[in-house]
């Protein structure tokens, strides 16, 4: 079974439920504006009344954001004091815990004092970057599970049984995947234009200059990805020495593992060495 990213007291798992349905129906009603507005052909009546009719759902997902904000700074900490937690995952759901109270607080004090579009923007975008990462990290999880990766360990049958561990590996990747994923969805919440995304994604494409050479996007992703592959190969031939052709010669354990040991050297020095030539 997998962890949860931090343990919630079960007295505290119902306020968490209702603050995130506070947020979705927070988000469904300013969606019911949003439709009200154009299909009145922008009525100037209604355009004006909008800011007071968002105040209210700015209050509600401030006080939400302010509950899942003090439950996750709360019991984050409580996570990291005892034994066997993670505590990388522990300080980033504090940090989430602390943006959320901040954001919880600031959008309707700065909406009751006039400044109804910041204090908006910041509930909302806190707000979609919350459920944003939420869902990454149910489909991350999701996925850990389907591959059998959930717990990181994977058992290989081999003369002795011995575990091999590729799980970290695994989730490291899928998790740079993700996080590349999420930056262009998060820039959108916060403000950003499409057309500054798709200069950054040109600019990326073309690439920066490093002495007589260009490093482009495409360039790193080819590299991650023929190393990657190279680094997989290295390791499975390394498992089918350890469990399965060295248990049948007359090699001791120390000459066994020196084999497996030079197989990886070797693999990884290759593995590197036909990524950089494939990008020039």
């Amino acid at each position: 079974t997998q962890r949860a990213l931090i343990e919630i007291d079960q007295s505290l798992k119902g306020p968490m439920r209702r603050s995130f349905l506070a947020l979705g129906l927070m988000f469904a009603l300013r969606a019911m504006l949003d439709a009200m507005v154009i299909g009145s052909g922008q009525s100037p009546s209604l355009v004006a009344a909008l800011p007071t009719l968002t105040f209210p759902l700015t209050v509600v997902g401030g006080f939400a954001l302010f509950r899942i904000g003090r439950v996750l700074g709360n019991e984050a900490r409580v996570a990291g004091k005892q034994e066997g937690g993670n505590p990388f995952l522990g300080r980033i759901a504090a940090i989430m815990g602390n943006i959320c109270v901040a954001a919880g607080v600031a959008g309707p004090l700065l909406a009751a004092l006039g400044y109804e579009s910041g204090g908006t923007m910041l509930v909302f975008s806190t707000a979609a970057s919350l459920l944003l990462i939420t869902g990454l990290n149910i489909f991350f999880r999701l996925i850990g599970s389907l591959t059998g990766y959930a717990s990181g360990t994977v058992v290989a049958a081999g003369a002795e049984g011995e575990t091999q561990r590729y799980g970290a590996l695994f989730r490291v990747a899928v998790g740079f995947i993700m996080i590349c994923i999420a930056l262009p969805f998060l820039a959108l919440i916060w403000g950003a234009r499409v057309s500054d995304l798709q200069e950054l994604w040109l600019m990326a494409r073309n690439g920066i200059a490093i002495g007589d050479n260009r490093v482009s996007l495409t360039d790193f992703l080819t590299f991650v990805l023929i190393f990657s592959v190279g680094f997989t190969i290295t390791r499975v031939l390394q498992s089918a020495l350890r469990t399965t052709v060295l248990p049948n010669t007359r090699l001791d354990s120390g000459g066994q593992n020196a084999i497996v040991t030079g197989t990886g050297y070797v693999g990884i020095f290759l593995a590197a060495l036909s990524a950089i030539t494939a990008t020039g």
